[in-house]
């Protein structure tokens, strides 16, 4: 569930380049023993990252795929033990 740029971008311009990222977290602290997908928008012209409001909240990977949006997806491996904490 996309947000608005307009929201976010200085002035409410609607022209700021955005990336929107996608991440899938495996038994977060908040839903413990659930998979959650959640959204951030990265705005590269003003440095700036927004959090979606909402998540996918579901009881199995296959389950959470199947919110991941169609188009040019890539999958990056986690990041270390620091992302277990989220």
């Amino acid at each position: 569930m996309p947000i608005s740029e307009q929201s976010f971008a200085p002035g409410g311009r609607s022209d700021a380049a955005r990336l929107t990222v996608w991440t899938i977290y495996r038994h977060p602290s908040d839903y413990p023993g659930r998979w959650v997908m959640r959204g951030h928008e990265i705005f590269l012209s003003v440095g700036m990252v927004r959090s979606h409001d909402a998540c996918f909240v579901v009881g199995s990977l296959d389950e959470i795929r199947a919110y991941v949006p169609a188009g040019d997806l890539s999958c990056r491996p986690r990041a270390g033990r620091l992302s277990s904490h989220l």
